[in-house]
């Protein structure tokens, strides 16, 4: 329960933020003023940042807890043979052009990322710990805007040159779980 409300506030953090500087501005430049427009913008930031950290608690319990669009993950994951998990978090895969919501999760054989119940066109990513070249993270990046590009990422490079992008909230604690478990296996 403290992860999660920690999570909850770096997601007002960033939500209020981000709504503050485009609100703000937007409503500056429209109304030609500074001051007034610029407390208004601060305003809706802050109401998009409650909202924003509120769905984000509420996604991450119900993933904890597998109910609701979660429930399958399970069932998805002994399909695929996995058996120990190591570690699992709700995911955004931001690397191709769509992005997908659902599960990553950090076996002691792979990394894998499982898309939501309701993903159109899904994408199960399945990346062998020993064809992982190099992980790390993925810089901010405003092109690409809808897909968390205002955040750092965790990218995922293989050893064929593919990489990969996930939007995750513990950033480094993923990064150092993936070489710790990648430097046990080889």
């Amino acid at each position: 329960m403290k992860n999660v409300a920690l999570i909850g506030i770096k997601a007002f953090l960033f939500f209020a933020i981000s709504f503050t500087v485009i609100f703000g501005v937007t409503f500056t430049i429209y109304y030609g003023e500074f001051i007034i427009p610029f407390k208004y913008g601060t305003m809706v930031g802050l109401f998009m940042g409650f909202f924003g950290a509120l769905l984000t608690m509420l996604g991450r319990l119900l993933f904890v807890q597998r109910v609701l669009f979660y429930r399958n993950i399970d069932t998805e994951l002994n399909a695929r043979g996995v058996k120990n998990v190591i570690f699992g978090e709700n995911a955004v895969n931001t690397t191709f052009r769509r992005i997908q919501y659902g599960g990553l999760f950090l076996s002691d054989g792979a990394v894998l990322f499982l898309p939501g119940r309701f993903a159109w066109k899904p994408r199960f990513i399945n990346l062998p710990l020993k064809k992982i070249k190099q992980v790390g993270k993925a810089r901010i990046n405003p092109l690409k805007f809808f897909s968390g590009g205002f955040s750092n990422r965790l990218y995922i490079e293989t050893i064929e040159g593919e990489r990969y992008e996930f939007l995750v909230w513990e950033l480094n604690k993923w990064i150092e779980k993936i070489k710790k478990v990648k430097n046990q296996v080889e």
